[in-house]
């Protein structure tokens, strides 16, 4: 199974040399911004979204209680 190793690395280098990508913003930028929009549709998301209990745990808490 793809979900069962131990340890995954992401890595754009070979994105780079095939086409020359380079990010616009940094991880911890992105990511930020990532976490603010999930707050800010946190209930659009959750009327839409059927989630299975425990399948969205990491991005409800992230969501719902750094608010």
């Amino acid at each position: 199974n793809w979900d069962m190793k131990s340890r995954l690395l992401a890595s754009i280098d070979r994105a780079a040399s095939l086409i020359g990508y380079q990010p616009q913003i940094d991880f911890e930028e992105g990511l930020g911004m990532t976490i603010d929009w999930f707050r800010e549709h946190w209930d659009d998301i959750e009327k839409s979204a059927r989630f299975a209990p425990g399948a969205s745990s990491a991005v409800r808490e992230i969501a719902t209680n750094s608010r």
